[in-house]
């Protein structure tokens, strides 16, 4: 806890100086700084045992040194100034407590502190063994009764409050209005309040009226005496009470702090859970003391101030909350709509009148059908029927916005209190989605064209050369036979290429059957052998034991298969140590089993560029095919519920094929 003791005073008008002090004070000190004598003054009236450095480079500084060696016995001087100069000199003949050269150094100047600090500790402890020797020498005068108090002369500090507490809504000129208040009704010479309101971490002086210069810059934290006392006793304090207090470094702490602030009474404003702050009152106009009833009507206008305060302080943070929470809803890019039990509208946001086209003043606590049948049927169902209605789309015929709206309703524990609808704007999406699928449509018709021109124009062109040449040769017995193999191989490719691209298309019903996986990756396999490129690449397969049958088409998956084994041919043909790993094993998941299937090549991988679209159709890195082999793949997947992955690097591809386990098979091997 701090000790209001451990204040410094620095007389000088060096900015950096003060930094310096400030920078060097032991944790525990406050510094002030003075720049006039009368500012010095002042604080020599309010405090009491405090350390007061001297920078003896200001003007009269030396003399004022003087006068306070010579008067003031509990206070530690530290001279600052030129070493060996005649007033460092002159300082030391006068019997200050220290002196220290400038410029300071740290180390040497925080050691002096510390020792002037415990020095004046010392004087407190001596003061008050003597003060504890005083008083057990003769017992102190009870205090006047209740009923000896009550005959005193009756003062006006009990008296209404001239002015009613306004000001609610503005914390400072509430305040200032409670001091003015105050001070009219007890009849005070000054008065002045300290509090911490939300987010402050510091008591502050929020309003005074005619206090000391200084007090407006006075601050105290948390962990100050005077707020620990305030906080833990609970009660006021008074000037003519002092000497009731058993502890002297207590009552030395508490005379201080009035006498800071030039008061007479401090009245803490102690709230139901926290010690809001505390108001001082100076000296009656009239010069008479506070009498016992004063002090009690002092007491009950405390409660009312603090009341005040606190709803205050409450009404600031609700006006908050208020305000942040309609910032948030005027900002975010959701239109929101909420509605009562009843129907009417209670908040639209900005967002909500642009996708509406209405207004807020039009719409607000009106019936929610102003804004629409659609959308009131959204909200009232939500209130009425169902807690969730689930997000529709409609184009609204008033803005001409295509909207998607959801509702929640709104609940207070088992209370319902209406409903809140989210209206996104969808208009752009829908306006780009309708603007990419035409420019992939353009893409796609392109993609085709320049694929059919480079795979059609082939047999076409070999199918026209032997054709020219028919005339001339046609009594070569050997090049009509020639011819007719050719022209039948050329017509063949043709007739594939038709076939891929009408099943791409056109894909055949699938018929469905229990299968094993092996005996389709088997038929996969064998009819990618019957495609080139095959030579030298060795193909390790690999079956987890007991695999469980799949529903599937057998044709359709066994062309999905060989597509993507074809693939892995092509990818590693002609590499010297080429091989292909197969692997099936079964996996169990949460409600569904599945059979993954895992074909590894370690061919060069999937060019960069075209890692992103290996699933566009006509897209393909090779110099010959459609590139439609990979997207009927995954038709072909995704038509068994299945799934196709692909994992791709410089050093080989994998492709992961997922399909689930035929339900039936395994309820099946259940039963068994």
């Amino acid at each position: 806890m701090r000790q209001s003791s451990s204040v410094c005073v620095l007389y000088s008008r060096d900015d950096d100086l003060l930094k310096q002090i400030e920078a060097y004070a032991v944790e525990s000190m406050r510094v002030r700084q003075v720049d006039s004598i009368e500012r010095l003054d002042a604080q020599l009236h309010q405090l009491t045992h405090f350390v007061l450095v001297i920078d003896l480079r200001v003007e009269n500084a030396l003399s004022s040194c003087g006068e306070v060696v010579s008067n003031r016995h509990d206070i530690a001087v530290i001279a600052l100034g030129v070493p060996r100069s005649e007033p460092m000199l002159e300082a030391e003949r006068q019997g200050v407590y220290a002196t220290e050269e400038i410029p300071l150094v740290r180390t040497r100047f925080q050691a002096l502190l510390k020792r002037a600090y415990r020095f004046l500790q010392l004087q407190i402890e001596n003061a008050s063994l003597r003060d504890q020797v005083s008083r057990s020498a003769s017992a102190l005068p009870a205090p006047a009764s209740a009923a000896q108090a009550a005959k005193s002369s009756r003062s006006q500090a009990g008296a209404p409050f001239s002015k009613s507490f306004r000001h609610i809504n503005n914390l400072q000129a509430l305040m200032e209005n409670i001091v003015e208040s105050v001070a009219s009704s007890a009849l005070v010479s000054r008065a002045g309040i300290f509090c911490k309101a939300r987010g402050d971490s510091t008591y502050v002086m929020y309003a005074g009226i005619r206090c000391m210069e200084d007090t407006h810059e006075v601050t105290y934290d948390d962990d100050e005496a005077l707020v620990h006392w305030l906080r833990t006793q609970g009660c006021q304090i008074t000037r003519g009470n002092l000497d009731h207090i058993p502890e002297y470094s207590t009552r030395m702490m508490l005379k201080q702090e009035l006498d800071g602030v030039g008061a007479e009474v401090i009245l803490p404003l102690q709230g139901r859970t926290k010690l809001l702050g505390w108001m001082f009152l100076g000296n009656r106009g009239t010069g008479l003391p506070f009498d016992y009833h004063d002090l009690e009507q002092l007491v009950v206008m405390a409660e009312q101030i603090t009341t005040t305060i606190e709803n205050a302080l409450l009404y600031e943070e609700i006006a908050l909350q208020k305000t942040m929470a309609e910032t948030l809803l005027q900002s975010i890019p959701t239109g929101i709509v909420s509605i009562d039990t009843n129907g009417y509208v209670r908040t639209v946001n900005e967002a909500a009148q642009q996708c509406l086209n209405v207004k807020a003043s039009s719409v607000l606590n009106q019936q929610v059908a102003r804004l629409g049948s659609r959308i009131a049927d959204v909200l009232l169902r939500a209130v009425r029927f169902s807690p969730t209605v689930a997000p529709k789309e409609w184009m609204d015929y008033r803005s001409n916005h295509v909207l998607v709206v959801e509702a929640h309703r709104l609940m207070d524990g088992d209370a319902c209190l209406g409903a809140v609808a989210m209206i996104h704007d969808v208009t752009e999406k829908r306006q780009l989605e309708k603007k990419q699928e035409q420019v992939e449509r353009a893409s796609f018709w392109n993609d085709l064209a320049a694929s059919m021109s480079h795979e059609v124009r082939n047999p076409l062109v070999a199918i026209k050369t032997f054709a020219q040449l028919l005339p001339e040769r046609y009594e070569d017995e050997e090049f009509r036979s020639e011819f007719g193999t050719i022209v039948s191989q050329e017509v063949d490719k043709l007739n594939r290429i038709i076939e891929q691209i009408n099943d791409f298309a056109n894909p055949p019903k699938l018929r469905f059957s229990s299968l094993q996986i092996e005996e389709v990756l088997e038929k996969g396999i064998s009819k990618a052998l019957e495609h080139e490129h095959t030579d030298g690449i060795s193909i390790n397969t690999f079956f987890d034991p007991g695999l469980a049958a799949i529903e599937g088409d057998t044709k359709a998956l066994t062309e999905c298969f060989s597509s993507l084994i074809t693939n892995a041919f092509e990818a590693t043909y002609d590499q010297g140590d080429s091989k292909i790993d197969i692997s099936v094993k079964h996996r169990k998941g949460k409600g569904v089993d599945a059979v993954v299937v895992t074909i590894t090549d370690n061919g060069p991988g999937i060019p960069v560029e075209f890692r992103d679209k290996v699933f566009s159709p006509f897209c393909t890195s090779k110099p010959r095919g459609m590139g439609l082999g990979l997207p009927i793949a995954k038709r072909i997947a995704i038509d068994h519920n299945g799934s196709i992955e692909i994992e791709t690097a410089p050093r080989g591809t994998q492709v992961v094929v997922t399909l689930p386990v035929s339900m039936q098979r395994v309820a099946q091997g259940a039963e068994r």
